[in-house]
């Protein structure tokens, strides 16, 4: 046997791959983080224990442009364009103060100039914080405080959970995890429908593609249909109880596909035939009407049945009619159960804008978790020259930590060529942050807990404590 095909060989040089990757991306966003930092710590001094107002900031912009005409590197420029960025901050700060005051300078200033101090410390932990969050684990000096890591797996439990890649377990048991968390569909709906739409190529079997909007539409007429305009099929299908007759619901295909037909390609509809198998829903014809229908795939009832998608109404014959009580989240969630749990058929882009997805994500939880909304430099955390210098860096990490070295390959180097998907994520409003941010915050703290239950453990029972290597290996 090729001793590169050596299983301990393999294991080995995956280990090694792995941990060179991570330590590349996160070192590039350390330095990025460690830059924006740099621009803090140097306005620091020029601030501290001063009176804000109009003299000052006369005072602070001669020293800013004195400081600006030094730049002489490309790291230096960086710097200052992020000073210029809290310099902006300073300043609509101090007009919205001025036009509160009808154009009075106060004295009441005290306590605007108290709340710029303390605002700005704050952005400063955050920086240091988020700085400290990402070091590499293996080299973190306080491993009872959560790394970047340890954040990216406390969202996937959330979002893109690996409930249902037991042995015996499937999509189905995702889904059902997922059905837990309909408030936030707003959020999981983005994983799955990038910015760009994807290039279906002419093989689409067992491989997975983001979502168009055009197919998201088609999800939309799908659910209305079935819930306003169903008709009813019988089958036959066994049970533990033997054979019993189902009346399963059906809608028109060419209802709600007529108005998108023109539209596609041949390889989209390919594509779209192979979606609706992985979804659940079968492509029949009706030798009545003599024209397709969709149906729910008989397999898929049992399932639909428990997280309510359906209502059963058994009649008296033994026969059961289930009644469609699906929304327009239900298909979103099947896919993402779907993607989950093969997550190895994803291409390319696909698994690139899912792991952009969740950089942004997580940056705006962390940064809600240190930074209060009323913070007057709460900008400078959402500002796009901030954004992209943190974001983007971050995605290999993610990719690596939630699809392997499978998925971390797949991620373009020159993110640079990227900058239009990254505008495009950079845009959603529609996610709901406030509900994402409660189940994060609940599992955050559960890991916390988990913590400190084992400082509570004795060193030697730590041999025998298998959550404890999993996290620590």
């Amino acid at each position: 046997m090729n001793w590169r095909s050596d299983p301990e060989y393999q294991r080995r040089m995956a280990k090694s791959q792995y941990t060179s990757l991570r330590e590349e991306s996160l070192r590039q966003v350390r330095t990025n983080v460690a830059q924006i930092l740099d621009a803090f710590l140097e306005i620091e001094p020029k601030i501290q224990g001063k009176t804000i107002n109009n003299e000052f900031m006369s005072k602070f912009n001669e020293w800013f442009w004195k400081r600006n005409q030094k730049a002489k590197s490309a790291g230096s420029e960086k710097t200052l364009a992020y000073m210029n960025r809290i310099r902006r901050y300073l300043r609509i700060a101090l007009q919205l103060k001025f036009q509160s005051d009808n154009g009075d300078e106060t004295d009441d200033k005290d306590d605007f100039s108290v709340k710029i101090h303390q605002d700005f410390d704050d952005l400063v932990s955050f920086f240091q914080e988020l700085l400290r969050m990402f070091e590499d684990p293996e080299d973190s000096s306080n491993k009872n405080e959560l790394s970047y890591i340890d954040r990216i797996h406390a969202l996937e439990e959330i979002i893109l959970p690996r409930i249902g890649t037991e042995p015996g377990k499937g999509p189905d048991t995702c889904l059902i995890h997922l059905s837990q968390f309909t408030d936030i569909v707003s959020c999981l709906r983005v994983l799955l429908t990038p910015a760009i739409p994807p290039i279906i190529p002419k093989n689409v079997e067992q491989k997975l593609f983001g979502l168009s909007e055009k197919i998201s539409n088609i999800f939309a007429g799908i659910t209305l249909n079935f819930v306003t305009d169903a008709k009813y099929f019988d089958i036959m299908t066994k049970t533990e109880t033997g054979e019993v007759k189902w009346q399963i619901p059906g809608i028109s295909y060419k209802k709600v596909m007529e108005p998108f037909l023109s539209e596609f390609s041949v390889n989209e509809k390919d594509f779209f035939k192979a979606l609706c198998g992985h979804i659940g829903l079968q492509i029949a014809q009706n030798n009545t009407e003599k024209e397709p229908y969709f149906i729910l795939d008989p397999t898929f009832i049992e399932v639909y049945y428990k997280i309510g998608y359906l209502r059963k109404i058994v009649q008296e014959d033994g026969s059961v009619i289930w009644y469609p009580q699906i929304s327009e989240d239900t298909l979103y969630l099947q896919y993402l159960a779907l993607v989950a749990t093969n997550r190895q058929a994803a291409q390319p882009d696909f698994a690139f804008w899912i792991s952009l997805t969740f950089a942004y994500y997580l940056y705006r939880l962390i940064s809600e978790e240190f930074v209060t909304s009323d913070n007057i430099f709460r900008g400078m955390v959402t500002d796009d020259l901030v954004r992209v210098s943190i974001v983007p860096y971050s995605v290999k990490t993610i990719a690596l930590e939630i699809g392997s070295l499978d998925w971390a390959k797949k991620i373009p180097v020159e993110i640079e060529t990227r900058k239009d998907v990254l505008s495009g994520l950079l845009k959603i409003s529609n996610c709901n942050f406030s509900q994402l941010k409660s189940h994060f915050d609940q599992r955050i703290e559960s890991l916390f807990e988990e913590y400190d239950a084992d400082e509570e453990v004795e060193a030697e029972d730590l041999l025998s404590d298998a959550r404890y290597w999993q996290r620590n290996n």
